[in-house]
């Protein structure tokens, strides 16, 4: 499987991936709006991804490695998640910080909105951020996305802003 837009490529994560994994995750942005995960070596990138993304790939869930199509380079990941405490899936996003402001967090999202919609597997799709992420909600905004009260969702949201759209 692989999504293409006009300067991306998206596909699946690979065990070469682990280096790109361990910078993206320990990047100070990361760490501050999503939060350690403790992945430091090599070893611990390869665990991540077995217990993620690797293990959800068949449902056409997970997140997916978002490549520069120009130099085959990875910039971010993107793609959906289900949680087992919300009803539909939800759209996630982390790239390099070297990367910000370039539009490739909006490109690679609407690939795999596109992409999401083609399976014809959800209507819906949730996106979470945290509070203090003004970039990440401004970019939910320019995606359709609609913020929801999170006073009768799940305990797991608390303190996060949690967003909702048709795709």
């Amino acid at each position: 499987m692989q999504i293409n837009s006009a300067r991306l490529l998206i596909d699946k994560l690979k065990r070469d991936d682990a280096s790109f994994i361990i910078k993206l995750l320990n990047q100070p942005s990361f760490l501050e709006m999503i939060g350690d995960r403790k992945v430091h070596d090599t070893a611990s990138a390869i665990t991540f991804m077995e217990e993620g993304p690797w293990q959800t790939y068949p449902e056409n869930i997970g997140m997916l490695c978002v490549r520069n199509k120009e130099t085959g380079e990875a910039i971010g990941l993107c793609g959906f998640m289900q949680r087992d405490y919300l009803n539909s899936p939800d759209l996630g996003y982390a790239f390099l910080e070297s990367t910000h402001g370039q539009g490739y967090a909006i490109e690679a999202a609407q690939a795999v909105m596109l992409w999401g919609k083609s399976l014809n597997q959800f209507r819906t799709i949730g996106a979470m951020t945290n509070k203090n992420n003004v970039a990440s909600i401004g970019l939910l905004a320019k995606l359709d996305f609609v913020e929801m009260k999170t006073e009768n969702l799940c305990d797991e949201l608390k303190g996060l802003r949690y967003f909702e759209r048709q795709i």
